[in-house]
């Protein structure tokens, strides 16, 4: 699968933004955004007391902005509390600009 996203969006491969559990999932997405939350599998968790287990994310994103940005992994952003768990990122993830980059393996 491949996806773009242009603009102020959020963009995860399995969902843009998410609540609840999710459980065992995989993603080998190709995702380019100029957005400014960006997950591998989640753009960002928004709601308290969402589940994320068993996830692995394998693909390539690559951000291309000039704001600042947050991007994980799994998760780009969480809003509010969140629980992962056996999470594992192999996937390739490049930042085009750094100004005001968050960025991690995992969570951003």
């Amino acid at each position: 699968m491949e996806s773009t996203s242009t603009g102020m969006a959020i963009l995860g491969s399995v969902v843009g933004r998410g609540n609840g559990t999710f459980d065992t999932i995989y993603s080998d997405a190709i995702l380019a955004s100029t957005g400014t939350g960006n997950g591998g599998l989640v753009g960002q968790i928004y709601y308290k007391d969402t589940k994320i287990n068993n996830a692995w994310f394998d693909g390539s994103m690559t951000l291309t902005t000039k704001m600042g940005v947050q991007v994980g992994g799994i998760v780009g952003i969480a809003r509010q509390s969140a629980t992962l768990s056996n999470c594992l990122n192999t996937g390739i993830i490049t930042v085009e600009h750094n100004a005001g980059i968050r960025a991690a393996g995992i969570l951003g």
